[in-house]
Parts: structure tokens; sequence; C-alpha cells
């Protein structure tokens, strides 16, 4: 958020904070979830580098689609 709608909001009695923080995370909380999101993000570009559909990719990994999508 830019500084302009930082100060606009607490003008109004808004609070801002981090995601950490509202929603009560650990610094080992936070570390899994940037790890999780890294895996998801680099499954996803090797997947599609490979040119493959995620249907495929379950196929490949004895999974399902939807267990893919869920990654």
């Amino acid at each position: 958020m830019d500084a302009k709608k930082t100060k606009k909001l607490k003008q109004m009695g808004g609070r801002v904070t981090s995601v950490a923080d509202f929603l009560g995370l650990s610094e080992e909380d936070m570390a899994v979830i940037e790890a999780r999101l890294t895996l998801a993000k680099a499954v996803r570009q090797r997947r599609l580098q490979a040119g493959m559909t995620q249907a495929q990719l379950a196929k490949l990994v004895q999974s399902s689609q939807a267990r893919v999508a869920k990654m």
C-alpha cells in the first residue's frame, strides 16, 4: 500500500498491519507458507515450461487433476 493510502486509512481510524499480525501467525507459520508458495510457483512454472496440463501432470505423478490444481 502506498504512503498516501496508508495515511488516509490511519486518519479514518483504520489500522495498517501485516498479514502475519492480522492472522496471528508466528515466524515459523510464515516460513511454512512462504515455502509452500515458492514450491507451488516452481511446480506450475516447470509444468508450463514442459507444456503439460494439470491433468497430464496428475497422470504422471499418479494423482488427480484436482490435487494438482490445489498445489
